[in-house]
C-alpha cells in the first residue's frame, strides 16, 4: 500500500494553499514516480530515483509547509525533517512555480535525511530535486486542465 508524502499548510494565504493541494496531487499520482524513476542516476546526489521515489512513495512524511512573507532572501528551505518555509514572494502568480519549489524542497528534504550529501552541488539543474520539481512543473498542466499560464487565483494580501 502506497503511503505518499503529504504536504500541510495550516495558513490563511489562498494561493498558496492551493498551490500545496496541487503538489499533493502530483505527490499522490504514480505518473510523477514513474518520471522520476526514468532518471538513472543524478549529480551529487547519493540517492537512485529509485530509492527516492519509493521512499517518497512509501514513508508517509507529513511535511508543514509554511509561506515566509518576508520579500528578500532565499526562495525556499528545508528547516527541519519536516518543516519547510517557501518565500511566498517568489512564487504568489504562478502555480507552475509554486509547486516546483514545494515538490523540489520535498525532494531536498528526503535528500537530507537518508543520504550524506555535503550540499556541494556542481550542476544544480541535475539534482535529485531539482528534477523532481521540474517533472513536478510539467505536471501542472495535467492537473489545472492543461493551461501553459496557469496563475494562482484568489486575492491574497499579506498582513
Amino acid at each position: 500500500m502506497k503511503n505518499y508524502v503529504c504536504l500541510v499548510y495550516s495558513g490563511q494565504l489562498s494561493k498558496f494553499k492551493q498551490a500545496v493541494k496541487t503538489a499533493n496531487e502530483i505527490l499522490r499520482d504514480p505518473q510523477f514516480y514513474d518520471k522520476l524513476r526514468d532518471h538513472s542516476k543524478f549529480d551529487s546526489d547519493e540517492l537512485s530515483a529509485n530509492v527516492l521515489a519509493n521512499l517518497m512513495e512509501k514513508e508517509g512524511f507529513r511535511i508543514h509547509t509554511r509561506a515566509n512573507l518576508t520579500p528578500f532572501g532565499i526562495q525556499a528551505r528545508v528547516q527541519s525533517l519536516r518543516y519547510i518555509s517557501v518565500s511566498y514572494w517568489k512564487c504568489r502568480k504562478d502555480l507552475k512555480t509554486a509547486v516546483n519549489l514545494l515538490v523540489q524542497e520535498t525532494a531536498n528534504l528526503f535528500d537530507r535525511q537518508y543520504s550524506n550529501r555535503q550540499n556541494k552541488i556542481i550542476n544544480p539543474g541535475t539534482t535529485m530535486a531539482w528534477v523532481a520539481g521540474a517533472i513536478a512543473e510539467l505536471m501542472v498542466n495535467k492537473i489545472s486542465g492543461g493551461d501553459d499560464d496557469s496563475e494562482m487565483t484568489g486575492n491574497d494580501s499579506p498582513q
